[in-house]
């Protein structure tokens, strides 16, 4: 196996990855009720239904063995969130 490969598959798993978190994101978002996706707008989040979906996400990425630090994973699911409520008609404020 050459460096090239090696660094090949590490990218097609980091996709993979990212894929997979915006999934997750984009099915949070759409558990939010009315209210909460108001809130989200200006940068907040429903506690009970982020811990939720972030303990989630680190379970599902420890079972297929993505090896990433925890807050990175926390971040990213935040950020898909977002993208979700920019791609509707209810886009950020912040």
């Amino acid at each position: 196996m050459t460096g090239q490969d090696v660094i090949d598959r590490k990218r097609d798993a980091y996709k993979q990855t990212q894929t997979r978190i915006k999934q997750i994101g984009a099915q949070t978002y759409n558990t939010f009720t009315k209210d909460e996706r108001l809130v989200v707008q200006f940068g907040m989040f429903p506690h009970d239904k982020m811990i939720a979906a972030d303990k989630a996400l680190k379970a599902e990425m420890e079972i297929i063995g993505v090896e990433e630090d925890a807050r990175d994973l926390s971040r990213w699911l935040t950020v898909a969130i977002m993208d979700a409520a920019n791609a509707g008609p209810q886009k950020m404020v912040v």
